[in-house]
């Protein structure tokens, strides 16, 4: 991974509209210092936390729930961590602001580029090429025959068909420039 990748990144998982709960997501290095700056400590791993959440200067704004995923065993491959917050745009604001704030020099917290998210899954290995597209895909399907179409690609074996196929491509391609090379 780049320097830029070792990065802390965090972003509103849910969408930017206020509502009952929004889901803020972060991934990388710096994960468990912002929950232990946030809620005062480490969930155990894949347990949905109720927890009361702090801001920069110490100050109670939410109440809600934190799950922590420890890396590698993440969507990522890096531990990281969703805070299932209120979806009031003012306490989205605050936990963004907390979260960006303890940033470093050395250990970057920035928001996540779109995609960024998946496309750490998919350096770290995690999933393939096909499923973050698919993702993508699925973020944007308007229709059921759409999302049904995605899951079918998915879950069928959509990619380890096009996984095989570009091996016996390559194959083939060897064996013939070695019979144009050597005949």
């Amino acid at each position: 991974m780049s320097e830029l990748d070792s990065d802390t990144i965090v972003a509103l998982a849910s969408a930017p509209v206020a509502s009952a709960l929004a889901i803020f997501r972060v991934s990388g290095p710096s994960t468990r210092r912002l929950l232990k700056n946030i809620v005062g400590f480490i969930p155990k791993n894949r347990v949905s936390t109720l927890s009361t959440f702090k801001s920069s200067d110490n100050r109670v704004f939410d109440k809600g729930l934190v799950v922590f995923f420890q890396g590698p065993k993440s969507f990522t491959g890096e531990d990281s961590c969703e805070f299932h917050i209120h979806g009031g745009l003012g306490v989205i604001k605050i936990l963004m602001d907390t979260c960006i704030s303890q940033s470093r020099p050395g250990k970057i917290i920035r928001f996540a580029e779109p995609g960024e998210f998946s496309k750490r899954a998919y350096v770290n290995g995690k999933i393939c090429l096909h499923e973050a597209e698919a993702i993508s895909d699925l973020v944007n399907a308007e229709s059921e025959e759409k999302v049904n179409a995605i899951n079918r690609m998915i879950n069928e074996g959509f990619g380890k068909e096009i996984i095989s196929l570009s091996k016996f491509l390559i194959a083939l391609r060897a064996e013939l420039e070695a019979q144009l090379d050597f005949s």
